[in-house]
């Protein structure tokens, strides 16, 4: 209530304005990152996806020996 008492509802409304802009860019980041860490783990399955196929038949050729 002090900041009210002291601020115009103009400048309180572009101090709003201005906080969603910046929490708007920070989300945008965050997007951003999500979709490369999606990224990177899709190519780094595909990647190694021969060595988990090889690792898993080999694990099922040793349950099935036993």
């Amino acid at each position: 209530k002090k900041l009210e008492n002291m601020a115009t509802k103009d400048e309180l409304n572009l101090l709003r304005q201005d906080m969603d802009k910046k929490f708007d860019k920070v989300n945008n980041s965050i997007e951003k990152i999500s979709i490369k860490m999606d990224n990177l783990a899709d190519v780094v399955y595909t990647d190694h996806r021969p060595r988990i196929i090889s690792l898993e038949n080999r694990t099922q050729k040793l349950e099935a020996s036993r």
